[in-house]
C-alpha cells in the first residue's frame, strides 16, 4: 500500500487519517519512523550423541547479538530497538544450524536512519563462531513523519472548532508509532492524524473504545472540514511545499 498512498498523496493538498485517537483524546501531529529487520544465522548440524563438536551453534550465535542490539535503544533522542521475535533450531540431540531474529526499530529523526542500518548491519557481520554466517535484511517501510508548515494550521482550524463541542483540551501529540500518516506526510502534504474515536489499549488483549466518542468525533471532523474549506474559498488556505 505505501507506493500508492505516496502516490494518491503527491496530488492531494492535505491528509486526514482516521484512525483512533490518543486515550487522552488528542489528535496526532508527528509520528516516529519504523522499520522491520531480520538477522538470520546459518550454522552447521550436528549429532549430540556422535560429533557435537563439530557442529556450530546458530542459537548461540544470535544469543551473541541480542545485546548488542539491545544498545541501540536511546529514548532521549527517539531511538527504540525492540528484539520481537525469536526462533531456532529443529529438534532436541541436535546442534542447531538455523535461527533467527526479528527486530523492530523506531526513529524520530530521519537523520539517524543510515546510522541505524550501519549499526544492524555491523552486528550482523560480528562473527562470535567462526563457521557461522549471518544475514541481514529489512529496512524502515514508515519513514519518520515529516512536519509541514501548514500542519498547524490544520491543528488550530480542528481545535477552534472543537470548541463549539464542548471540547476545550484538543491538542496534538507526537507518537512513538508509525502509521500510514508517515507515508502520507513524505509527498510532502500537510497531514493530520488521530481523527477517529478515543481509543487505546491497541493491538493487544486490552483494547479498547469509548463509544460515545464516535458520534461526537463524526461531527467534529465534518464541521472542521468545513471550516477549511471555507477557508480556502476565500483564499486563506493557500498548500505551501513542505
Amino acid at each position: 500500500s505505501a507506493t500508492l498512498i505516496h502516490k494518491v498523496a503527491k496530488g492531494s493538498e492535505m491528509g486526514l487519517i482516521f484512525e483512533s485517537a490518543t486515550e487522552a483524546g488528542s489528535l496526532i501531529t508527528g509520528r516516529t519512523g519504523a522499520g522491520q529487520f531480520e538477522f538470520a544465522v546459518v550454522g552447521r548440524t550436528a549429532q549430540m550423541s556422535r560429533n557435537v563438536l563439530t557442529g556450530r551453534n546458530a542459537i548461540l550465535e544470535l544469543a551473541h547479538k541480542i545485546p548488542q542490539i539491545d544498545t541501540i535503544t536511546h529514548p532521549k533522542s527517539g531511538v527504540i530497538a525492540n528484539c520481537a521475535l525469536v526462533d531456532g533450531g529443529q529438534r532436541a540431540r541436535l546442534v542447531p544450524d538455523r535461527a533467527r531474529l526479528v527486530v523492530d526499530v523506531t526513529s524520530k529523526s530521519s537523520e539517524h536512519v543510515a546510522g541505524l542500518k550501519a549499526r544492524l548491519q555491523e552486528i550482523a557481520d560480528d562473527v562470535m563462531m567462526d563457521g557461522c554466517v549471518t544475514t541481514l535484511s529489512g529496512d524502515f517501510g514508515r519513514p519518520p513523519w515529516t512536519t509541514h508548515p501548514d500542519s498547524q494550521e490544520l491543528l488550530e482550524i480542528w481545535i477552534e472548532t472543537s470548541r463549539t463541542f464542548g471540547i476545550t483540551n484538543l491538542e496534538g501529540e507526537t507518537l512513538g508509532s508509525a502509521g500510514d500518516g508517515n507515508l502520507v506526510s513524505a509527498a510532502g502534504i500537510p497531514v493530520l492524524d488521530g481523527l477517529g474515536p478515543i481509543a487505546g489499549g491497541g493491538q493487544t488483549t486490552a483494547e479498547w473504545i469509548d463509544l460515545s466518542s464516535i458520534a461526537q468525533r463524526t461531527a467534529l471532523n465534518a464541521m472542521s472540514l468545513v471550516t477549511w474549506l471555507h477557508r480556502r474559498a476565500q483564499g486563506i488556505w493557500r498548500p505551501r511545499s513542505g
